[in-house]
């Protein structure tokens, strides 16, 4: 996969330039290029290799929008944004990728306000003779639980999700609570700043490991490959799917031939969100070392374990080559499992609306009926998974 990538807000370009930075280091092919668009100009000195690549929009005179989602949407509706949107990704080459990433904080109000508004661009670039080839997808930040951040991001969160159905072909949701719980469990004592840092690091390779099977595969007699149409065949689901990555990685004399440990310490261990991983309606894994150690064996074994432990019948694996490490490294989308988080997240949004109703429908016009549909879109989302899980429960095991 030749992914480009486009950072909106403080945090979703932070992961942007953190993946980015990831992939050249690793897989510099894998990449085509990576913008972050932000209505706040102080953002730009916390980048660390897109400072060139920050594009501003809005009049709101560099001082952000706070966490006013509907702002930052119409400031991105505007022609002006749209145009400098548009000549910054397509002189970048968002037209040579086979895969666009998004990335924006869901609880925030630059990046869940602009998110659906550059997917209809990406889109309409990408559209041209036809609807899109290359997958289209969003990693979305949930936001750390009430009272660590103010219900008003779980409001902007739900909102944020129920934009981004039927525009993407996935929505790849991270809960920060549970990657900082990740984090600190093999580095205690990180500051908040760091935490933040090596959860955007976790991102980069869980990505790097994905697109590295179609960029350096296993030779041999199997398709070993994981390419942009293999994605976008497992994300497939309803007007979008929504889906958690796992990662795990191990040294290889620890792992020695066997990759099933490391899957199931990757689904136990390694979600970026809290799931019943056993729930999910589809998968893919993708394992990376050094050639000497990559058995095809092993990884159809872990390939079997990982059909096994999920709800579907559909995993597609990839094996990747990684040159010179003395690692085996596991990566894993799950696509549509039951996401522990989201039924509290909409009981939040709606007691946040409940008691700002009268501020939210004058100052954000967002009148009831409007948020309710939001609110409606999730579940009926979530209901349709669940009867998908149960049928493919009760189907006839082959």
């Amino acid at each position: 996969m030749r992914w480009f990538g486009i950072g909106l807000g403080g945090a979703g370009g932070a992961i942007i330039d953190r993946t980015y930075d990831t992939f050249t280091g690793e897989a510099p092919s894998a990449m085509v290029d990576a913008v972050v668009f932000n209505t706040s100009v102080s953002d730009q000195a916390k980048l660390q290799v897109l400072k060139d690549r920050f594009y501003l929009f809005g009049r709101f005179g560099g001082a952000g929008v706070g966490a006013r989602w509907k702002d930052s949407m119409k400031a991105m509706l505007e022609p002006e944004s749209k145009e400098l949107f548009m000549r910054a990704v397509t002189e970048r080459g968002v037209a040579n990728s086979t895969a666009v990433v998004l990335s924006a904080a869901l609880g925030g109000g630059t990046g869940s306000g602009s998110m659906p508004v550059v997917a209809d661009y990406v889109r309409e670039i990408l559209s041209e003779g036809g609807p899109p080839t290359q997958p289209i997808v969003s990693v979305g930040v949930l936001p750390f639980k009430f009272p660590k951040e103010s219900m008003r991001f779980a409001y902007n969160s739900v909102i944020a999700m129920a934009n981004m159905l039927g525009r993407v072909d996935s929505l790849i949701l991270l809960d920060n609570e549970t990657a900082r719980e990740i984090v600190l469990r093999d580095e205690p004592g990180l500051s908040d700043e760091q935490v933040l840092d090596r959860i955007n690091s976790l991102v980069g390779r869980c990505m790097v490991a994905m697109s590295a099977a179609d960029v350096e595969p296993l030779r041999g007699g199997y398709k070993t490959t994981f390419d942009s149409q293999d994605l976008k065949s497992i994300l497939r689901f309803f007007e979008a799917s929504l889906t958690v990555l796992c990662y795990m990685k191990a040294r290889v004399e620890s792992v020695g031939g066997s990759l099933e440990f490391l899957t199931e310490a990757a689904l136990r261990e390694g979600c970026l969100a809290e799931v019943r991983a056993g729930t999910a309606l589809k998968a893919a894994l993708v394992v990376r070392g050094p050639e000497e150690y990559l058995n095809v064996d092993a990884v159809f074994e872990a390939k079997r374990l990982l059909s096994e432990k999920i709800a579907g019948v559909d995993v597609r694996e990839g094996l990747a080559v990684a040159p010179g490490s003395k690692y085996f490294e596991i990566a894993i989308l799950l696509v549509e499992p039951e996401l522990v988080r989201l039924p509290s997240l909409l009981k939040e949004a709606r007691l946040y609306y409940e008691v700002h109703e009268e501020e939210l429908t004058k100052m954000e016009d967002t009148p009831r009926e409007e948020f309710e549909s939001y609110v409606q879109a999730v579940e009926r989302h979530l209901l349709t998974a669940a009867e998908a899980r149960e049928e493919a429960e009760s189907a006839p095991s082959s």
